[in-house]
């Protein structure tokens, strides 16, 4: 009998240490587990972070480069004193003319009176 009791307390001794040992265990686990999960929050934030930098670069660059087309239509009155012109196409008032009407803006002495002669009569 006294073997039996003997047995019987060396066992109870055995579960009682292994169920230290595993409480000690799962312990450290969920500490490593806790220590994990901030680390991987962290990573993700982080990675949230540069993603949204990335993003707003990217923005800011098609933003740049977006190409934008106008049609920008300007009519100019063309002074015409001959019929034929040998070396130029206009003369320095029409050309004055020109660059006024596309640029938006009159040069002093550019403008012209906006009457035309009267043709010749035929014979």
């Amino acid at each position: 009998m006294n073997l039996l009791l003997y047995g019987v307390i060396a066992l109870a001794i055995l579960g009682t240490i292994g169920g230290i040992g595993y409480k000690v265990r799962e312990s450290g686990k969920d500490a490593v587990r806790v220590e994990w999960a901030a680390a991987n929050e962290q990573a993700r934030k982080r990675e949230a972070e540069l993603s949204a930098f990335a993003a707003k670069a990217l923005a800011d660059e098609r933003a740049k480069r977006k190409v934008v087309i106008q049609k920008r239509t300007v009519y100019a009155d063309r002074e015409v004193e001959k019929l034929v012109y040998r070396s130029v196409c206009l003369p320095d008032t029409g050309v004055c003319l020109v660059n006024a009407a596309v640029n938006g803006t009159v040069a002093p002495g550019c403008l012209s009176d906006g009457t035309v002669p009267a043709p010749k009569p035929a014979g």
